[in-house]
């Protein structure tokens, strides 16, 4: 199995009427198409409060992107949420990432991030092998072209 490629999902879901979104969406299925694994990475939210008459905002976004990129003809596989707070630690995030690699069969140093400068970003730097930093929302489409770019190279390369 290929390495997942990491995006902040912050990043991919704006407006539904912006017509950047639905070129965002097919480039993600294409992700699907080259086999390449889609793995959303937020910042936990304050506060999980699910009851029993109501769903917790965050699910119900979750629920959302997945759905959207479904539409689409992609794949999501996961999505994490890093606790970025004043306890969040180094070797949590080192432990999350080390799942991650072991339940995609890769190494660290194999799993690519596409995320905004910020918190996530300088908490995952030092542990995953490539992390692009995207300054303005209107670049995710730049580098989502060149990790499917980079996957498809992958899957010629790969012995039949």
């Amino acid at each position: 199995m290929k390495p997942p490629l990491l995006i902040q999902a912050d990043l991919i879901f704006g407006s539904a009427e912006d017509p950047a979104q639905a070129r965002l969406l097919h480039l993600l299925s294409e992700l699907k198409q080259a086999d390449r694994p889609l793995v959303l990475i937020a910042e936990r939210p304050d506060r999980w409060t699910p009851t029993v008459h109501r769903v917790d905002r965050a699910f119900m976004r979750q629920a959302d992107l997945e759905a959207e990129i479904r539409r689409a003809g992609g794949a999501l596989d996961a999505i994490i949420y890093l606790d970025l707070g004043l306890f969040g630690r180094k070797r949590q995030y080192r432990r999350n990432m080390a799942d991650l690699a072991n339940r995609y069969d890769c190494s660290l140093e194999q799993i690519r991030a596409i995320l905004k400068p910020g918190k996530i970003a300088d908490a995952l730097s030092d542990i995953i092998g490539n992390v692009e930093r995207i300054e303005r929302d209107d670049r995710i489409g730049a580098a989502l072209e060149g990790a499917v770019r980079q996957a498809r190279m992958t899957e010629k390369k790969r012995p039949q």
